[in-house]
């Protein structure tokens, strides 16, 4: 028996992948965390022995009595490719504040990267990235609920990427693939703008708005972006000859309830026709605006946490929800609606694809704590 056997968590399945291996891990459990504590323990101690792979010795725990501004976790302690993990309560949003104390210690004692984590979503950051906006510094995130996300980030961490000094390679491509799917939503950002003058030199395209390029490559990376989400839920990989079958079932007509995640892989080619939500009855909508509106209403009222506002889905996006019709640099929104929520009139921003709208969707459902599932519409 080797000497570090009975120290070493045995391996996991290699055709298990890693998202999956996550959500069964939360799955064991019976309830939830309530503290710090208890996601330390049942989550994030185990992510990072039964999946990410490190040993015990590697591990090492700060006294969270003593240890003042430094981060919970020091992985790989002692070594060159040492980073840290700051750990949060489940319920607990992650904040800047969060990110740029565990960032700024990690600088200033020589460690590049910094997780912070609430055990349901994860963000990697890196310390070498200096300057007041956190966003910056912000590598890569995933959470619960996106897992195409969540696997990469956790493939990322693996202590076989780190120790061969790859983690900077995929930081990169998730920097990239972060900064490309936000100027590929936005049809007035310089990609989009971009892409429409060299489509309008073609024949029976000169008329081509930016709002339509837009929303053309939101339909067709749909393609790529269901394909990656079926490869990280599933035990095993997605063919080519697969892919292509789930390609063309899309474009079949679709009858009856779907949730969230199914709507998603063809409401760029659908429109709803009812939506139930929870266990209330089906009702009529006619767009995907509506679906947007009601959701986020039916949400305010049965999610675990209250909805944030402003909300944005993450540190580089926009806002989607406000207390004014305004986005965060003071510019009106485009096509806002009102509703009330905790009492108060806010605004939704709502000029997007209905892919982009469902996908908000999705993401709202992870922060508020209510299974996408839930939700669910049939289409016409």
């Amino acid at each position: 028996m080797a000497a570090n056997d009975d120290i070493t968590p045995p391996p996991r399945e290699r055709s298990m992948e890693l998202a999956g291996r996550f959500e069964e891990l939360v799955g064991e459990l019976k309830t939830l965390p309530q503290n710090e504590a208890q996601t330390r323990l049942w989550i994030i101690d185990r992510v990072l022995k039964e999946i990410l792979g490190y040993g015990v010795p590697e591990i090492v725990p700060e006294d969270t009595a003593a240890a003042g501004n430094r981060p919970d976790y020091t992985i790989l302690p002692g070594t060159p490719h040492t980073w840290l993990l700051e750990a949060k309560a489940w319920g607990v949003s992650l904040s800047d504040v969060h990110a740029s104390q565990a960032t700024t210690y990690a600088y200033q004692n020589g460690h590049r990267w910094v997780v912070l984590t609430n055990g349901q979503e994860w963000r990697l950051y890196d310390s070498n990235v200096t300057g007041p906006e956190m966003a910056q510094r912000l590598a890569m995130e995933a959470k619960r609920g996106d897992p195409a996300a969540l696997q990469s980030l956790l493939a990322a961490l693996t202590r076989e990427n780190v120790v061969c000094g790859g983690l900077e390679a995929v930081a990169r491509r998730g920097r990239l693939r972060a900064c490309l799917a936000a100027e590929l939503q936005d049809p007035g950002g310089e990609v989009i703008k971009s892409v429409n003058k060299v489509v309008r030199k073609r024949i029976g395209l000169e008329q081509t708005s930016p709002d339509e390029v837009a929303e053309v490559i939101a339909s067709l990376l749909c393609r790529t972006d269901r394909a990656a989400s079926e490869q990280a839920a599933a035990p095993s990989t997605v063919s080519a000859d697969s892919a292509q079958t789930a390609t063309v079932a899309v474009s079949e007509p679709v009858h009856g309830l779907l949730t969230l995640a199914e709507a998603k892989k063809v409401c760029n080619k659908r429109h709803p026709e009812t939506i139930a939500l929870g266990d209330t009855p089906a009702a009529p909508v006619s767009t995907w605006k509506d679906v947007y509106a009601r959701t986020i209403q039916w949400l305010d009222e049965n999610g675990q946490h209250p909805i944030p506002v402003p909300w944005r889905p993450g540190p580089r996006w926009r806002v989607w929800l406000n207390t004014e019709p305004k986005l965060e640099d003071g510019t009106d929104m485009r096509a806002p609606v009102s509703i009330t929520l905790q009492g108060k009139r806010i605004w939704l921003a709502t000029h997007a694809t209905p892919l982009q709208l469902v996908s908000l969707l999705i993401r709202l459902c992870a922060e508020v704590g209510v299974d996408p599932s839930r939700i669910r519409v049939s289409l016409r």
